[in-house]
């Protein structure tokens, strides 16, 4: 498994022993030697070169023969929408003219411009089509550059999933559930219904500091938790985990916002699913690449 972050490349080998934990094998981070392009989706590496140096330091130090991998990309640079649809061609360029036309009306990017993946899930109560997709979504011109230097160092990249995604995987929260991933740029709020994508909402931290952002962060918040009431009213969260470097104060902003207590995404909130992690490894930062190894088998 490996994450992109903004300034590191991480990799992660992670198998399930015999007793049933997740074992990380093998973990290690190399330093991106360029940047990524600005913008709200990120854009390509600015000096591709470097980009496929950095790639090739990075299996080379791995070890081993690795051919495929499981890519984990910031929420910045891959974001999830819903969709209703009261049907869906099944042929495949049909499927992604009718994806793309939908999301035209629902994202301030240019649609053609977008790489598509689209599952479906459980309808809402209340929505006006019978079906409803969740679609992921990312700039062509960003996984286009990354796929070519992962081929250039000889890896094939099988999948490419969210932050979030892979670490509510890694959670196995049950029942409606609240994930909040954060760093000192953005957030994502994770809504899921019984393992499955139900809602998602990412912001940008307009003004960082996190504790100058409160007041918006709480906003959206209760934006989330009326939506909830209003289309699950029959529902309460059963769980709400924080990943991020204040927890605390994040904690305590989820508290105020939502009347309910949260877990702290650590060691101890993955129960007994994990065994003995690297040095260096934190599950709060790093969960996702756990959680990718559980999507992979699935």
């Amino acid at each position: 498994m490996v994450a992109l972050r903004d300034d590191a490349l991480v990799y992660a080998r992670v198998e399930r022993r015999s007793d049933g934990k997740l074992q990380v094998l093998r973990y290690l981070e190399t330093a991106l030697a360029t940047d990524f392009g600005d913008g709200p989706l990120g854009g390509p590496p600015r000096d591709p070169e470097a980009f496929v140096a950095s790639v090739r330091e990075l299996f080379e130090r791995a070890g081993g023969r690795i051919e495929e991998t499981t890519l984990v990309l910031s929420d910045r640079f891959m974001r999830m929408v819903f969709a209703e649809f009261t049907e869906l061609p099944t042929a495949d360029a049909a499927r992604q003219e009718a994806l793309r036309f939908k999301l035209r009306q629902l994202v301030p990017f240019r649609a053609e411009e977008l790489r598509l993946r689209a599952v479906e899930v459980a309808p809402l109560p209340g929505q006006e089509e019978p079906r409803r997709m969740a679609v992921a979504f990312a700039f062509e011109a960003l996984l286009g550059p990354i796929e070519s230097a992962f081929e250039r160092a000889g890896v094939r990249i099988g999948m490419v999933t969210t932050e979030s995604l892979a670490l509510a995987s890694a959670l196995r929260v049950e029942g409606l559930g609240l994930l909040v991933v954060a760093d000192e740029r953005s957030y994502t709020l994770l809504v899921s219904r019984d393992g499955e994508p139900l809602l998602s909402r990412h912001k940008e931290l307009a003004a960082p500091p996190f504790r100058q952002a409160g007041s918006a962060v709480t906003r959206e918040l209760r934006l989330t938790g009326t939506f909830l009431e209003e289309r699950l009213p029959e529902r309460r969260l059963d769980g709400v985990f924080v990943a991020a470097p204040e927890a605390a104060s994040w904690s305590e902003l989820v508290a105020d916002a939502l009347g309910t207590g949260c877990v702290v995404v650590d060691a101890s909130a993955l129960g007994e699913e994990l065994g003995d992690l690297p040095p260096g490894f934190r599950v709060d930062r790093d969960g996702a690449l756990l959680g990718a190894a559980l999507l992979e088998v699935a």
